[in-house]
């Protein structure tokens, strides 16, 4: 048999072994008469179909059997699993809102430093394209110095995750503290959000007039 979770996936698996319950019962000597009477015995079924529309084929067939026992209890695999993971998952959507939060945080953070910056900077940009600067030239230079607080950003979190190993393995399932992949995609998700909330400021920048601003100053 391969292994067997006995309370959440994410648990150590213990040695087990599987006993019949007629042998049971005979170890149990005086008591073994209790078995399935004083307490619960927990039966598994596999099913093919919907394994709810079988709570009535069941009963029938447990009352042709024996009409004093009862069938209580019936739930799915599916329903364990689920209860298993429930504060698991309460963790994670908890975790993921409040992420969610941080990186619509650092968007207006982005945005509101790079407009800010733009709008200091239109007499310097009015110059640069005065002197030869194209539109291009501009735009790529504002999404890069986006791109540096965004990199200084990552940066810092990344070695926050580092310091952080021993908390986010308690809090983690099938995913190392340390998995390059997925360290690989929030990077990548933050530079893409950068972009995003850069964009605007640097079409701005590019689209300054330079004889316009000039003759504003």
């Amino acid at each position: 048999m391969g292994d067997i979770k006995q309370g959440a996936r994410d648990e150590a698996t213990v040695p087990q072994m599987y006993e019949p319950l007629s042998q049971a019962v005979a170890d149990l000597g005086p008591f073994g008469a209790m078995i399935g009477v004083a307490g619960d015995m927990n039966i598994v079924i596999r099913t093919v179909g919907d394994p709810v529309a079988l709570e009535t084929a069941l009963n029938q067939s447990v009352h042709q059997l024996d009409p004093l026992l009862a069938v209580a209890n019936l739930i799915t695999m599916d329903e364990i699993v689920a209860a298993t993971e429930s504060s698991r998952r309460f963790n994670t959507m908890l975790l993921t809102s409040f992420a969610g939060i941080a990186l619509l945080l650092s968007l207006l953070g982005i945005y509101g430093v790079m407009a800010y910056s733009v709008a200091e900077r239109t007499r310097e940009i009015a110059i640069r394209m005065a002197l030869g600067a194209t539109r291009d030239n501009v735009l790529l230079r504002t999404l890069r110095d986006a791109f540096s607080l965004t990199a200084i950003g990552a940066a810092i979190g990344l070695a926050a995750s580092l310091g952080l190993t021993r908390l986010l393995f308690s809090l983690l399932y099938d995913v190392k503290p340390l998995d390059g992949p997925v360290m690989g995609s929030a990077i990548i998700l933050l530079f893409l959000s950068a972009l995003l909330a850069a964009w605007l400021p640097a079409r701005c920048a590019a689209s300054v007039e330079p004889m316009q601003a000039l003759r504003t100053e």
